[in-house]
């Protein structure tokens, strides 16, 4: 039974190695992307970035800086679905790795998950925009910009 544990500890950590491996350049491109549109922009939000507007997600990244600094009731006031993303995570992570095999209960969740996110954003549109964090607007917005220039030239 040990020897039976140790060899899927194994194939574990060489399938965790290998999609590294693969997804490697991927990762890169995704961590050079975040530290330069952070950098440059003051956001990652692709949906910020060129419509000024908080999307679906906005605030799951101050939501999980809030939770690694020891601050969880505020982390889910700031985006409750950053436990349910936590929760996705480790559902995939124990499923490949540990367990060996493809989590179908994963889809489930990722469905739920983000029609339950698409219904949150629809209320903090509602009841928060655009006056509470974080669903504030961006003015620098690409279409906004190309808005306001136009109806300034009119």
């Amino acid at each position: 039974m040990d020897k039976q544990k140790e060899d899927s500890q194994i194939k574990g950590i060489s399938l965790l190695i290998r999609d590294l491996q693969d997804n490697g350049l991927g990762l890169l491109a995704v961590g050079i992307y975040i530290v330069l549109f952070q950098h440059l922009f003051h956001t990652i939000c692709p949906m910020q970035l060129l419509f000024g507007l908080p999307c679906p997600g906005c605030g799951l990244t101050r939501s999980g800086l809030l939770l690694l600094s020891g601050h969880p009731v505020r982390a889910f006031l700031m985006h409750p679905f950053l436990y349910a993303w936590i929760l996705i995570a480790l559902d995939f992570a124990m499923n490949r790795y540990l367990l060996g095999r493809k989590g179908k209960e994963l889809y489930w969740l990722l469905g739920i998950t983000l029609f339950g996110m698409l219904v949150f954003y629809a209320y903090r549109m509602a009841v928060y925009y655009p006056h509470r964090e974080p669903m504030q607007p961006l003015t620098e917005g690409v279409f906004t910009k190309i808005r306001q220039l136009f109806y300034t030239h009119l």
